[in-house]
């Protein structure tokens, strides 16, 4: 059975949604996995659960994001997050100079309090447009699961939820790998064809304190 089949047909997993009717709740890192079983360049690696795509880890729930590849549920551009090319880390650089300088008492400390930062800096660096990137990957004659840098949409300022959560967990992950911040960082799994581009990203605190990302639906907020 193909992915829009079994995204549209109802399951004993079934989730009811407001309307008394079933949405299959499905892993998108799972279905990506899928997907590209007869892909010459997909290779299981006992280290990593969702595998390599032509060399590169292909990122999943958790860390690492950076250095991997963003592979979607249905075909679209291979989202490679990599500071290689030049983009990403004068962006980091970038957000800690503004959030620093936003302290009002001038304290040189990373703190918790960097999360929501995060989560506007990353709106506002990609802007969401779904035409502008059409334009993009039409320009760029990019294929379905082609490889192409978030720097891409980085340098045309407009991406997709996928690109804003992509920049916002490479971000916190490397607040994290730098001893800046203290807590667990996970981009949701759960999706259903009526919310394919509905990613979600959540970054759990030592303190327990969930903040959750869902660009689509403008969400940045604390679930206490």
């Amino acid at each position: 059975m193909g992915l829009f089949a079994r995204l549209t047909q109802g399951s004993a997993g079934a989730k009811p949604d407001g309307n008394n009717s079933s949405v299959e709740i499905l892993n998108r890192f799972e279905e990506a996995k899928k997907r590209l079983q007869t892909s010459p360049y997909f290779q299981e690696d006992p280290d990593h659960p969702y595998g390599l795509f032509d060399g590169r880890i292909i990122i999943g729930e958790e860390p690492p994001i950076h250095g991997g590849v963003y592979i979607g549920a249905t075909p679209q551009e291979a989202v490679v997050v990599d500071e290689k090319y030049g983009n990403l880390e004068p962006l980091y650089m970038r957000l800690l100079v503004k959030f620093l300088n936003l302290q009002k008492n001038g304290s040189s400390q990373i703190t918790e309090e960097i999360i929501p930062f995060i989560f506007e800096f990353a709106q506002d660096s990609l802007e969401l447009s779904t035409e502008r990137v059409r334009s993009i990957i039409k320009d760029q004659e990019i294929e379905p699961d082609q490889k192409v840098t978030l720097d891409l949409f980085l340098l045309h300022k407009t991406g997709l939820p996928r690109h804003q959560i992509l920049l916002a967990a490479y971000l916190i992950e490397k607040l994290i790998n730098k001893g800046y911040l203290q807590g667990q960082l996970k981009i949701e799994a759960d999706f259903s064809y009526e919310e394919l581009e509905e990613e979600s990203l959540t970054f759990t605190s030592s303190s327990g304190t969930v903040h959750q990302f869902t660009p689509r639906s403008h969400v940045t907020h604390i679930v206490q």
